[in-house]
């Protein structure tokens, strides 16, 4: 066997392929339903994470919004 070399980043050993979508069904390795739950658990996690995110930049818009309005009616009252 022969030892391992360091690493080089302008030199990086070969990588494995990525799958092609297009190989038969029988190249993958079936996934058992334990996987399947922990899947679709990350997702839903991910999935609650990106709404609350999109919650806070909603909330955050609005402040600008109403900040520019109250801005907007300042400067206005003060030119009466």
């Amino acid at each position: 066997m022969e030892p391992r070399r360091p690493f080089d980043p302008l030199h990086p050993a070969p990588i494995e392929p990525i799958p092609s979508p297009l190989r038969p069904p029988s190249q993958y390795v079936p996934r058992n339903d334990e996987t399947a739950r922990v899947l679709k658990e990350i997702l839903d996690r991910l999935t609650t994470i990106e709404n609350k995110l999109k919650t806070i930049e909603a909330r955050e818009d609005k402040k600008v919004t109403t900040s520019l309005v109250l801005m907007a009616r300042q400067e206005t009252w003060g030119r009466q």
